[in-house]
Parts: structure tokens; C-alpha cells; sequence
């Protein structure tokens, strides 16, 4: 009895495994997607909309807030570090 639960629980865990990762990696599915999106087509229907080469240019600023996340991402991280240090209580 004991050894069916634990078998049990531990398909219950596996599944729970799976559908976390299946979720991240239709998230950076997603996100890549957009990011594709950005560097091929959307300069190709610039242009044949009659858009300028300045305007493809400036439309590639379009992909900078995603290139700088990896600036940002720390700052969560330091200032919840921070406030840990001055309070007792967690907000993140």
C-alpha cells in the first residue's frame, strides 16, 4: 500500500515537473517569436509600405528593451536584498 502511494506521488511530482518546463518553453517560444518578428519581417513590411531606410533603421530601437533586460534583471534582486537588511518583513 505504502509503495503504490509513494509511486503515486512521484508520477504526481513528474507531472507537475513537466508542465512547469512545457510552460517555460512555450514562454521563450513566445518570446523569441517576437524577437524574430522584430529583426526579419518587420524591416521587409516597412519597406514595402513605403517606409524609409531611416524609418527601418529607427525600427530596430523596437528590440533595445529587450536587449537591456540583462541590465536590469539584478536590480529586483539587489533591492530586495537590501530590504532585508533594514526590514523584517519580505515583499517579494
Amino acid at each position: 500500500m505504502r509503495i503504490a502511494a509513494a509511486i503515486a506521488k512521484q508520477a504526481s511530482l513528474a507531472s507537475s515537473i513537466m508542465k512547469k518546463i512545457n510552460l517555460l518553453l512555450s514562454l521563450y517560444f513566445c518570446q523569441g517569436l517576437l524577437g524574430g518578428f522584430l529583426a526579419a519581417a518587420l524591416p521587409i513590411l516597412i519597406r514595402e509600405s513605403g517606409g524609409s531606410f531611416t524609418l527601418v533603421g529607427f525600427s530596430a530601437r523596437l528590440s533595445l528593451p529587450r536587449l537591456l533586460k540583462s541590465l536590469w534583471a539584478p536590480l529586483p534582486t539587489l533591492f530586495r536584498s537590501l530590504l532585508r537588511a533594514t526590514h523584517s518583513k519580505h515583499w517579494a
